[in-house]
């Protein structure tokens, strides 16, 4: 008898560890397993596919303001809103200068700027290059335009093949200063020394020529 029980134990044992093997496989499809990420290539191709960008000219000028109530998509670093920009067919070389300007919400004692990062893509949507927050440069707030962080992407015959422009921004670092300017080479408001990188902003396209300088 005693022999018995224990082929029983044992049967018994086994067949657990089949049923808990067999539970763990089914784990991993449980509900409330996070999807992946969304990616510069998915949301471009998204929101190009929902005619949701704004148009370029060869030699013209848009802007994009970001607001809280627009769509955020969870990427890798951190919820982000977008714009996405549609270059122009390429005729020649050509300028394109993204401005994301300071500003200040009312009541608020602290300014605040939205950060991009740059994303270029192909017409498959693949990314062919991208800037980093770091290589933005603040410009000086004019009689004309406010303080701002500015980047600019020319376009040549190797980059003839990329069609839309991507911004987002890295959420995981929204609240924390923005990048500080270099006082040497960038003279100006002592405001740019107290902004803080938000999740909305004000966002200016502009193409044209490639400067000389």
């Amino acid at each position: 008898m005693r022999s018995n029980r224990l082929a029983v134990t044992g049967l018994m044992a086994a067949l657990g560890i089949g049923l808990a093997a067999q539970g763990g496989v089914e784990n991993q499809d449980a509900p409330g397993v996070a999807p992946p990420g969304e990616t510069p290539t998915s949301i471009a191709r998204f929101l190009a596919g929902q005619k949701a960008f704004a148009e370029l000219t060869v030699k013209g000028k848009v802007k994009r303001d970001i607001k809280m109530a627009d769509q955020t998509y969870a990427m890798a670093e951190g919820p982000s809103r977008v714009v996405l920009l549609k270059l122009p067919d390429y005729q020649k070389p050509y300028a394109l200068t993204i401005k994301s300007f300071q500003y200040k919400h009312a009541f608020s004692f602290t300014y605040g700027i939205f950060v991009p990062t740059i994303v270029a893509l192909d017409g498959d949507f693949a990314v062919t290059r991208t800037v980093p927050e770091t290589a933005l440069q603040w410009k000086s707030m004019s009689m004309m335009k406010g303080a701002r962080l500015e980047a600019r992407l020319p376009f040549a015959e190797p980059q003839k093949g990329e069609r839309f422009v991507l911004l987002y921004t890295r959420g995981n670092r929204v609240g924390r200063p923005a990048p500080k300017p270099d006082i040497g080479t960038t003279p100006g408001s002592s405001n740019q020394l107290n902004s803080e990188t938000t999740a909305d902003g004000n966002i200016e396209a502009e193409t044209g020529p490639i400067p000389n300088n």
